[in-house]
């Protein structure tokens, strides 16, 4: 994993790691098939491009473009779709900085395409993502909390009649407005393993997400990007918290091979496992966690990681030996998918370390197996730092590491080792949100500090 590699994967989707430019997007461009360019009057707009980039072959077809471009009219700018400047400033926002944490394995970027175009027309998707938006903004830059808690009440107000109804809560609007509410609840909800999320945003039910994810698993859309942050939020939680995962697994029909598959589809197969490591550490009593199913589990990820396709390799690697000053790694990605297939991978080793059934129970070998679990953790938090800081510029990369920072960061003993982990939960509190004030004082009085 040490040379310096450009590669690709067997299946190259689009790519959508990148965050969206500044500008305000055309909101109305995709609400359906009959708004179509030429209906709104934009085939100005490209043939105006085309002149200007026809400069290079010519100045005759500039010229013409140009002028052909004049006799059209132009959109109706002067009516926007909202009216509420704060209302169009959130929703930009949720574009900007929070879709990114949604679309993690999805190549169609489902959160930042399709989902701020269907909340124009859905008060509980847009007031979800408002909310979300607001909350974000007012950890972030001091913006007024109370602003993301009225949007929230208007959400659940539209939301609450609704769950009676078996069919509307496998609506994809819905199934992606719970998952938006799930995120204000837990940037919201201290990172210290002691408080159970199960606010609003979890009212629809995991049965719902299970359920979606079985109509979906060929076709694909909407409902299948929830699904998968819907998991990813609840590994979350339950890692956090030392709980199972409330999914039913067993009725998920996700790809679990190695076969040639796209980046996507690749980490969300190390994001199952690791979802399906959580049940059996937590989910199952000790006499009831099997060595056989330990071997399985521990089989499995070494497996994934074996044959991972090139696009897995990093574009950079240097390791934190090589630099006296250094506590982790670096390991530069290009790919949000990619980082996030290689965190869960790291997490479902923590897991599997702290939870081995084969280390002695008495004996002189049981304290030699417990300094190598120890120093296995360790290892794989250090990683998951690493990654986080080597590829900053999205979100969850910093909260999967301070998840790890969290539960695993009392087995640090060297100062210089545990003011960098300290380091990792301010980063992600000051410049995410995310709120890790309770952790860090966790820490400090598990290494004793004053």
């Amino acid at each position: 994993m040490t040379n310096v590699v450009l590669s690709h994967c067997d299946v190259t989707p689009p790519s959508c790691s990148l965050h969206s430019p500044s500008s305000f997007p055309g909101f109305g461009d995709h609400i359906s098939p009959s708004h179509s360019l030429l209906s709104r009057g934009s085939i100005s707009v490209g043939i105006a491009a085309l002149g200007s980039a026809s400069t290079r072959l010519g100045g005759e077809i500039s010229r013409y473009s140009n002028s052909f471009a004049t006799s059209i009219p132009h959109p109706r700018t002067e009516a926007g779709l909202l009216n509420d400047p704060q209302e169009a400033g959130l929703l930009r926002h949720f574009v900007s900085h929070l879709a990114i944490s949604f679309d993690l394995t999805d190549s169609s970027c489902h959160f930042r395409k399709i989902v701020p175009q269907r909340a124009l027309n859905d008060p509980i998707l847009m007031n979800a993502i408002l909310a979300a938006s607001a909350r974000h903004l007012s950890r972030v830059s001091g913006g007024d909390p109370y602003i993301a808690d009225t949007y929230h009440q208007k959400c659940i107000q539209h939301l609450i009649p609704i769950l009676s109804d078996e069919a509307a809560v496998l609506d994809e609007n819905l199934l992606a407005s719970t998952v938006i509410l799930r995120f204000l609840e837990e940037i919201d909800v201290p990172l210290s393993g002691k408080v159970h999320l199960d606010g609003a945003g979890h009212l629809i039910g995991a049965h719902a997400f299970v359920s979606a994810q079985e109509i979906s698993a060929v076709s694909g859309g909407l409902r299948l990007a929830a699904f998968w942050v819907g998991l990813r939020q609840e590994i979350y939680v339950a890692f956090v918290n030392q709980r199972s995962i409330s999914f039913p697994l067993q009725h998920c029909t996700v790809d679990r091979s190695f076969g040639a598959a796209d980046e996507g589809t690749w980490a969300n197969r190390i994001v199952f496992h690791c979802a399906e490591t959580i049940q059996w550490c937590f989910g199952l009593l000790e006499h009831e966690r099997s060595t056989a199913r330990f071997e399985e589990l521990l089989s499995y990820a070494g497996n994934w990681w074996n044959s991972m396709p090139p696009c897995f390799t990093p574009v950079y690697y240097r390791s934190a030996d090589t630099d006296p000053n250094a506590v982790f790694p670096e390991v530069i990605y290009f790919s949000d998918a990619v980082v996030t297939g290689i965190q869960h991978y790291h997490l479902t080793l923590i897991l599997l370390r702290a939870y081995d059934p084969t280390i002695p129970k008495l004996g002189s070998r049981r304290t030699t197996a417990l300094r190598e679990m120890d120093n296995g953790i360790k290892h794989h938090t250090k990683m998951l730092c690493g990654l986080a800081l080597s590829n900053s510029s999205t979100p969850p990369n910093l909260v999967t590491a301070s998840m790890a920072v969290t539960m695993a960061g009392d087995k640090f003993t060297a100062i210089k080792e545990q003011e960098a982990c300290l380091q990792i939960l301010e980063t992600c509190e000051a410049e995410h949100g995310w709120s890790t004030t309770t952790a860090q004082k966790d820490l400090k009085e598990a290494w004793g500090w004053d």
